[in-house]
């Protein structure tokens, strides 16, 4: 079955390379996850604005 037109930039070279990458730092667990939209907003007002962190 061909890929659409509209969806082939997926699977260029360029763009599996960075979905390998992605893939490493999930399995190293390198990632945070939240549970929704909102959460993740909780966190980024807590960032230090100056620095990046906590």
């Amino acid at each position: 079955m061909p890929t659409p037109a509209d969806q082939r930039w997926f699977w260029t070279e360029r763009w599996q390379r960075h979905e390998r990458e992605v893939d490493a730092h999930v399995a190293a667990g390198e990632v945070l996850v939240y549970r929704d939209g909102n959460a993740l907003l909780e966190y980024l007002d807590q960032l230090d604005t100056t620095t990046g962190t906590i």
